[in-house]
Order: C-alpha cells, then structure tokens, then sequence
C-alpha cells in the first residue's frame, strides 16, 4: 500500500458561522438504532452537545457514538469539513485473530458489510469479537483511483485555486505525483500568479519522487539484490527532468556508495543487516501500537489483554511488511529468531499494576519456619485490610485499576505484559512495594493500618526483562 508517511494526517474543523447556533430540529441515530430527537448547540472535533427536547436535557456526544454514516451526515448539516489523508471506519476484531477495516455500508443482527480497498465484504457477527469505530488512512479504504476521483469532484478544475489545492492533496495524501504536476501546471496556466508557488512545488514533488524511489532500491538492497537495485538507480539517473538539479544529483550519489558498500559485504552481513533493521521497524511499531491502546479509553483490561494475545502481532508484522516490501511471513520469521544482539533488551516493571500478576509471585519456602511464619503474620493483617477495603468499595479489579491507572503506568505494564507473551530471553524479579515497602499494608499508628494502595497488597513490584 502507498500510504504517505512523510505527512501527518490533518484533521481540520471548519466551521460556518458561530460555535453555538440553532440549527433548528435534528434526528440523531445513534449505533444502537434508536433515534433522539433536539437541537446541536455546539461541537468540536471531539463530539457535540445535544439538546434533547421534551425533557430539555443537555448531553455530550462523542462522535464514535454514532454510527460512521451518520457522523458523515451531521458533518455535512454543521459545515464540518474533514481535510487529509484520514476517514472514519470500523475496526472489526475477528475471533480467528485478524482485523478488518472498511466503512460499514449495512449491517443486520446476523451480518455486518464493509468496503475497503479490496471490495465489499460481508462478517458474520458469530466471527466478530470486538467493533470500533476509528479513523484510518484514506488508502486503506479506498484504492488511488477511487480515492483521486471523490476528491476532485469537490473542485471546480476550471480555477487555478482549485487546481493547486487538488494538486496538494494528490501530492501530500494521496503521493500521485504525476496527477498533482498536472494540476500544479495547469494552475500556473489558469492564471500567472501561481507560477512561482507552482515552480516551488514541483521542486518539492521531484525530491519526494526520488525519496521513495530511493526507498524502495534501500529495501531491495536489504534483501542482497544489488544488481537489481544498480538497475533501479540507473534508471533513475537517465530520467531528464532529474539531470539538471544539483539536490537530487546528491542523492544519486549517496544512493551509488550504498549500493558500492553494499557489494563488498559478505552473505552473512546482508543477512545480519536486515535482520537489524525489521528488529528495529518491529520495535518502533510495537511501542507506538501499545502508547495508543494505553491512551484509548474504549479498552477495557480485559480487550486490552486479548488484543495483545490475539492481535498485536499480526498487526504490527503487517505495518513493518508493507514499509519493508516484504511478505508477512518473512518479517515474522526474522522477527521470531530475533538474538540479544538484535533484540533491544530492556527490564520494565508492572508498576503499581503487579497485584494483577500476584499469582505469578513467589512464596516464601514453608521449610524455612521462621521466615514463613512472618508471611503468615503479614498475610492475616493484608486480608483484614483488604476486606476492611472491600467492604468500602475501595479494593481495586483489574477493571477497575485499568479505568484510574494513568496512561503512562498502563503502557508500562503493557509493555511489561507483552514482554512475558512475545518477549525471548525472559527473566523475572522482584522488588519491594515502593510504598510499603513489602508489608502489604500502610500503618497510621501501631495498631491502625489500611491496605496498601499502591501494591494492593501484593507487596512487591514485578521486574520483566526480554529483548
């Protein structure tokens, strides 16, 4: 897929007239089917306020809410206009383990049906495990076609503005060069004032082109094919309208003693190389993947746990095929005979979360009498405190730890929990409570203590350590 890395999706509220307006009556249909009926009296990209009539109540909406196609339609009753490389879609989690990503076009209590880029497909809801409503790049919805053709339609080709914003976004989004150097050119022809806005911008299409066509001969190289990417480079270098610019004649040449150094090395090296580099693609994918689940409140513990048994992997080994050109299987079976050399080794703590793992904790040895009788001790004052919690509704679950947790101690301890799934030379220790100090339990005065809130009296803090 030729989605557009180099640039950030925008997404832009244009808004017409003033934040809070009457628009008058409006429908809502919300995801359960139902309908509401009030005005909207105001919104940001976030959602909106709703005033429902009859009862006069006031309510916020997130936009996930609502189902994709009425988001779009009250996108259009506010003037909300999204610009850039994103459209919101479902995310359907399949009980096999795969993801699936469309815009849903109708669903029925048996079946839901999506389009993406390779078509429409219907899901059974029987193989569904969990849906979402998110926003995604444009082209993994939508083929270069199909995505080039609904976006000139909103532009009148026969005006030099339109012609350069067309030529924008085929050139920011959707990375068809030759379609925004037309539209470029043509602004400049529609109307003189453009030509130098237009010179600079095919200054900035030709580097572009030439950066992902020297991306691709890196990644050939990856692979030891260096006479296939020489080839790919002198094919380059004999396109004319690259002959007369000095910045790009640069890059020829740094393209030229990679490809030189390349073909010194060895079998062993080029394997080492790529080995190094999908480690560190699946690295970077993992951390950034598990910093958006920790950040997204629609996960509960129990989906975020299935989502890195179940998901996180095939996920990420896709993201780190497609940027290589690689096949799955490939990045995957480099990945899993990744070594400590490699692999970037590192020791996380569960954090404030370990009580969730306190099965996986030791106990001490009942051979040792002593020292067993102390745990005893400690653990008959832990109990009592964690009823004398529980009955004030302030022992903490799983759930409910997850909903408190910060964003930065759930990523930790996401990273800690991928760790002991995916990680590979696994090694476990553990620390006292940093609060209590490994008694389970905080005391106010001899005789009055509570439940330690921060370990839950588990007493300890859990170490992972795994490349």
């Amino acid at each position: 897929m030729q989605t557009k890395n180099s640039f950030i999706a925008i997404f832009i509220l244009v808004i017409i007239g003033l934040l809070a307006v009457n628009l008058g009556a409006v429908t809502i249909k919300l995801r359960d089917e139902s309908y509401i009926q009030g005005e909207i009296t105001n919104w940001n990209d976030t959602g909106f306020e709703f005033k429902r009539w009859g009862t006069e109540a006031v309510i916020w909406f997130k936009w996930e809410q609502l189902p994709p196609e009425e988001v779009t339609r009250l996108y259009d009753l506010l003037g909300i206009k999204i610009q850039g490389n994103e459209v919101m879609v479902e995310r359907i989690y399949l009980k096999s383990g795969k993801v699936v990503v469309g815009i849903k076009l109708a669903e029925t209590d048996r079946d839901i049906t999506i389009k993406n880029k390779d078509g429409e497909k219907t899901i059974l809801r029987d193989n569904v495990w969990l849906t979402e409503q998110t926003k995604v790049p444009i082209l993994d919805i939508y083929t270069l076609p199909e995505a080039y053709e609904m976006e000139a339609k909103k532009y009148d080709l026969a005006k030099a503005d339109d012609n350069y914003k067309l030529g924008e976004y085929c050139q920011q989004v959707l990375g068809l060069v030759d379609n925004a150097r037309q539209h470029f050119l043509k602004a400049a022809a529609l109307d003189r004032n453009y030509e130098e806005k237009v010179a600079a911008k095919i200054g900035e299409i030709d580097i572009d082109s030439i950066n992902r066509e020297i991306q691709k001969i890196e990644n050939i190289l990856l692979k030891g094919q260096t006479k296939e990417a020489a080839t790919a480079l002198d094919k380059l270098k004999k396109l004319p309208e690259y002959k007369n610019n000095p910045q790009v004649q640069k890059m020829f040449q740094e393209t030229q003693q990679k490809i030189t150094d390349f073909e010194k090395k060895n079998t062993t090296d080029i394997t080492k190389d790529l080995a190094k580099r999908v480690v560190g693609e699946y690295i970077k994918a993992f951390e950034a993947s598990i910093a958006k689940i920790a950040s997204d409140s629609k996960f509960s513990y129990a989906l975020v746990t299935q989502y890195v048994d179940n998901y996180l992997l095939k996920e990420v080994t896709s993201k780190v095929a497609e940027k290589l050109d690689m096949e799955d299987a490939e990045v995957e079976k480099i990945w899993k005979a990744r070594t400590s050399e490699q692999g970037k080794k590192r020791t996380i703590s569960y954090g404030d979360g370990t009580f969730l793992k306190a099965s996986a904790l030791k106990t001490p040895d009942p051979s040792d009498i002593s020292e067993y009788a102390r745990y005893e001790e400690k653990m008959t004052l832990i109990n009592q405190a964690k009823n004398d919690a529980s009955q004030k509704k302030k022992l903490l679950t799983s759930d409910s730890w997850w909903k408190v947790a910060t964003v930065a101690s759930k990523k930790e301890w996401l990273m800690a929990y991928f760790g002991e799934r995916q990680g590979k030379g696994i090694e476990r220790k553990t620390e006292f409570c940093t609060t209590c100090r490994g008694e389970g339990i905080t005391r106010k005065s001899p005789k009055v203590f509570e439940l330690c809130t921060r370990c839950q009296g588990c007493m300890m803090d859990l170490y992972i350590t795994y490349y």
